[in-house]
């Protein structure tokens, strides 16, 4: 899966949605998107980056309708 932070901010800010919104709707843990953001050595797993992925769906589908 090809989702950076940076994909994840336009996205969220697109939708106009805060990132912690989208965190939440995927159930994901704050500290796990900013470890990452800051270039952590781990990249998220690609089941937490389906979440996100997913959530940032729903709520991008939220706003257009």
């Amino acid at each position: 899966m090809d989702l950076t932070p940076q994909i994840i901010r336009n996205r969220a800010y697109a939708a106009r949605v805060s990132i912690n919104q989208v965190l939440k709707k995927a159930g994901i843990a704050p500290s796990t998107f900013y470890r990452w953001e800051r270039k952590s050595p781990t990249v998220p797993a690609d089941l937490t980056l389906a979440k996100i992925d997913d959530a940032l769906a729903a709520l991008e589908a939220e706003r257009t309708t």
